[in-house]
């Protein structure tokens, strides 16, 4: 897929219900970052879009210059890039959908991705499609929504805080899928250690941005 520009819009696939394969709901997006790693689109639906284009710019320009190169640590999420969208960069849709998601007992969602986006979305062989796979690596996320009630209440100044370290973790399991499935496995990693390998993926970041402490320094928490 050719690179694209800011501003362009394209519409981009979103599974309804988590474990769904099969139905999606299509997403009008408009790109408001390109780096050199990262692309972000936002739901021309969200509740503060057109408006919030600086605070785009501004979590590309940390995730690019700050956090990407955490992921090394684990492996290289554009590692299926040649066979997905080809575009040399992992891709962040920002929608209110994922505000309007619940998990376990009514709590809210920040972010998510899907091993769905590895797999073709149409092909001779029904068994190789799942059909709400964007064909790249891919992440959705939360929204601001100052103005509604519920899980759906964001504060921008909330949103910002706990959006970058979502980021950095969600795409620690693009990071998974995709040296996972270029290997040929069968299986996911256990969830329980791979939650925790997302989770050391934001320390390490969080470790240099909050108090510039080195690999086993004590950071002292209080």
């Amino acid at each position: 897929a050719a690179i694209p520009n800011v501003g362009d819009k394209f519409w981009r696939r979103m599974m309804k219900t988590f474990g769904d394969y099969t139905s999606y709901d299509s997403v009008r997006t408009r790109v408001v970052y390109v780096g050199p790693k990262l692309i972000i689109m936002e739901d021309s639906l969200s509740p503060l879009a057109g408006t919030m284009d600086n605070e785009y710019v501004a979590i590309g320009t940390e995730f690019d210059r700050d956090m990407y190169g955490y992921l090394s640590n684990f492996g290289d999420p554009l590692v299926l890039d040649s066979q997905t969208d080809n575009n040399g960069r992992v891709i962040a849709i920002f929608s209110k959908k994922v505000n309007d998601y619940t998990v376990g007992s009514g709590g809210s969602l920040l972010g998510f991705v899907t091993s769905c986006d590895f797999a073709p979305n149409t092909d001779p062989d029904p068994r190789n499609v799942c059909v709400p796979s964007n064909e790249g690596e891919y992440f959705y996320a939360f929204v601001p929504n100052p103005n509604a009630s519920g899980n759906a209440n964001w504060s921008l100044e909330d949103w910002r805080h706990y959006v970058r370290g979502t980021m950095l973790h969600e795409f620690k399991h693009v990071v998974m899928f995709a040296e996972r499935i270029s290997r040929d496995a069968t299986n996911a990693e256990d969830s329980w250690l791979e939650e925790a390998t997302a989770q050391m993926a934001t320390e390490f970041w969080a470790r240099k941005l909050y108090s510039n402490k080195g690999q086993k320094a004590n950071i002292s928490w209080g």
